[in-house]
């Protein structure tokens, strides 16, 4: 599983329950970092709620949009979680997170922001 955007990685640690391995990309290596640094604090968040802890890996990479495809395998899942909006070529980074998923593979998005064109497309 691929987690586009995935910041800290709270979403990953969240999916890691479902997946063997999840890749978190994000631009930004503090947010990377962030959630490397803190990765307990952010499991203990998840068991508070409810989640159970993590069964599989989670993997960082600081990366910009570009990169995408490079050194990395193709995906059953590609999440892409509170994030499109905030993309400059949402139809090129869309087109490469989908060339990244395996025949019959899922990519969830959501785009929370109400007043987004991305939203409205």
């Amino acid at each position: 599983m691929l987690d586009y955007g995935g910041g800290t990685g709270i979403f990953s640690e969240l999916a890691a329950q479902q997946a063997a391995t999840v890749i978190c990309v994000d631009r930004s290596f503090s947010m990377i970092d962030f959630g490397q640094t803190h990765r307990l604090q952010n499991l203990d968040l998840l068991a508070d709620s409810g989640f159970a802890r993590a069964a599989g890996t989670v993997r960082r990479i600081a990366c910009e949009d570009q990169a995408l495809g490079q050194g990395l395998d193709s995906f059953d899942v590609v999440l892409v979680i509170a994030v499109l909006g905030y993309v400059d070529a949402c139809v090129r980074v869309v087109g490469r997170l989908g060339a990244l998923l395996r025949p019959e593979g899922l990519l969830p998005a959501t785009v929370p922001e109400p007043r987004s064109p991305v939203r409205w497309a």
